[in-house]
Parts: structure tokens; sequence; C-alpha cells
């Protein structure tokens, strides 16, 4: 798991390069924030290829998503959008007498100088 700040994933470009890397680097998931992408849906998937999904809620202030590799995708039950800064990502697992659910917070707190 790896935080990243990526102050903008806008261009189809650098969605592909980011998967690539996490891909490289073998990592089950990536928090996003700050990935300026707008979408209509409440909840957008998107497939960054190599079947890595990005799943995000609108950059209204930035924007927070959940970038994923296939097998921790296929564990995923839900996600929440609480607020454009915030969302929740609930996730099914093996021990479900001990642990039941994942859950994954993927937030931005703002500079002081935005809105």
């Amino acid at each position: 798991m790896a935080m990243l700040n990526c102050r903008s994933l806008s261009a189809v470009w650098k969605q592909g390069e980011l998967a690539a890397e996490a891909d490289k680097l073998n990592l089950a998931a990536i928090g996003i924030q700050e990935h300026l992408i707008q979408c209509i849906e409440a909840v957008k998937y998107r497939d960054l290829g190599g079947e890595w999904q990005f799943i995000h809620s609108s950059a209204g202030n930035g924007g927070v998503g959940l970038l994923l590799n296939p097998r921790v995708y296929s564990a995923l039950d839900s996600v929440t959008t609480i607020s454009q800064r915030m969302s929740k990502f609930t996730f099914s697992t093996n021990c479900s007498k001990l642990w039941p659910k994942l859950v994954i917070h993927v937030c931005y707190s703002p500079m002081s100088a935005s809105h």
C-alpha cells in the first residue's frame, strides 16, 4: 500500500505510467490525492491497462481515489464517496471470522491557502 499526492492525473499518459510503475514495484494499492480528473459519476472506475483499476470521485477540490492491482480489485466490495476529499473502500477478506472486512479511507487535506 502506498499513498501519492500526484498533483494531476488528468492526462491519460500519466495514468498509464502510474499503473506501469505500480506494477513494476509490485504494489497492491495506491491511495491517490489531487488527481484533478472531472467526472459526472459519483464513483468512476477506470481501467488503466494491465488490469489495474483506478476508482475515484470527481475532482471538485483535487479529488481522491485508489489505484488497485487486479487481485486486490477482485476483493473490492464497495466504494463510498464521503466528500470530494474523502472516499471509503471496503474489501472482503479470506478471514471472515476474525477480520470480515478491510476498510481503507483515502483522504486529502487541503493546504491553508485553498478553499
